[in-house]
């Protein structure tokens, strides 16, 4: 983008100096599109140099040579139509997919369960006994034509809780206490993720309307410069209002590429929030 804005300032440098010498123009103009085109070249150098040490650090991250040459093959695309989420079926997905909730989901229903078996400790206990047996006695070994008798009994032994000390009633205790502080572990890491989905499908909305807005900024700034330069060619406009034309087509295309790269940030903190590695 840098470097169209170079070319559009190269050829307005031209047709100032054309129109200079048809005298149309005035000198001043070719001294102002040959610094404004000047202006230019250092922040195409300071932008290539970012780009080289950012493909440094990428190579770095992942672990391969500094100075290997990679190719960036990525581009910043509009999003198509419908892809916005909605903020509660995210929750309701985020809730099942990351694994920190689920576990104190588990830990809070373990808990309740805990608080359950403290207070069945103070319930009579009924224990139930039975045995069925068969014995016999013979000699020689002759076991076939011995006699059988059979012996059984059945029997129950209830428990009475009636006196422990106070040690049923600290165990329930210390249930609950572990229940409600599960409970608050599990309602606060559900507020908290509320509060980011929130937030991310917030700036997923925003980021999308910037992009419906920048996009038609784009194509106005677009639409005023081809009408600015076609004026200044022909002696109708100064070369301050080509210059004013030129920037504000070069602010609208940076401001749109700024909202895409914020929506797709948006995006990867969405994936992040539902646990997605990819």
């Amino acid at each position: 983008m840098q470097q169209e804005s170079i070319e559009r300032n190269k050829r307005a440098l031209a047709d100032a100096r054309s129109l200079y010498i048809q005298g149309k123009a005035l000198l001043v103009d070719t001294l102002r599109a040959y610094t404004s085109w000047k202006n230019l070249e250092p922040d195409l150098l300071r932008i290539s140099y970012a780009i080289d040490v950012s493909k440094e650090q990428l190579n770095i991250l992942m672990g391969d040579d500094p100075a290997a040459q990679i190719s960036l093959a990525d581009t910043l695309e509009a999003p198509g139509n419908n892809i916005l989420p909605d903020e509660s079926s995210l929750l309701a997905q985020s809730l099942q997919e990351r694994p920190e909730l689920q576990l104190l989901s588990l830990q809070r229903d373990i808990r309740g369960k805990e608080v359950s078996t403290a207070k069945n400790a103070k319930l009579p206990v009924i224990t139930g006994v039975g045995q069925y047996l068969l014995q016999t006695q013979a000699g020689s070994f002759r076991y076939y034509d011995a006699y059988y008798p059979s012996t059984s009994f059945v029997g129950a032994k209830i428990t009475l809780p009636i006196y422990a000390g106070g040690r049923h009633n600290e165990r329930i205790k210390r249930a609950q206490i572990a229940q409600q502080q599960a409970n608050i572990q599990y309602t606060d890491a559900s507020d908290k993720l509320h509060g980011q989905v929130k937030q991310i499908v917030a700036n997923l909305n925003e980021t999308y309307q910037r992009i419906q807005t920048q996009a038609t900024v784009t194509s106005t700034a677009e639409s005023s410069y081809r009408l600015t330069k076609y004026r200044y060619e022909r002696g109708a406009a100064t070369r301050l209002e080509l210059v004013d034309a030129e920037l504000s087509l070069t602010s609208a295309r940076s401001a749109y590429l700024e909202a895409v790269y914020d929506f797709e940030a948006a995006k990867i903190e969405m994936e992040r929030l539902l646990g997605k590695t990819n």
